[in-house]
């Protein structure tokens, strides 16, 4: 016998698990232009993660202002006709 060195290794299977996840979804209907951020990566609170796609919010505004000014054209319509159809103060009845 003789003394000499020996490298001493040992090839163990396992399984990592992360210590923390999340789920990473948009908030809002809409579709996605672009993914702002990698996968794996470290977000912080409020930093934005997606671009999408504004043409339906713009829609859904452009629509919506029209029905305000259509509200507000029946509004001054109906108030001028309620003016027209009050009595005057000279005239008696």
């Amino acid at each position: 016998m003789a003394e000499q060195p020996v490298t001493v290794s040992a090839d163990l299977t396992g399984r990592v698990v992360a210590a923390a996840t999340a789920d990473v979804r948009p908030q809002v209907n809409g579709v996605i232009q672009t993914r702002l951020f990698a996968e794996g990566q470290m977000v912080r609170a409020g930093q934005p993660l997606y671009q999408i796609d504004p043409s339906l919010f713009k829609a859904a505004r452009d629509q919506a202002a029209a029905q305000l000014e259509n509200t507000q054209a029946m509004q001054a319509s109906t108030q001028a006709r309620a003016t027209a159809s009050r009595p005057s103060p000279t005239c008696r009845r």
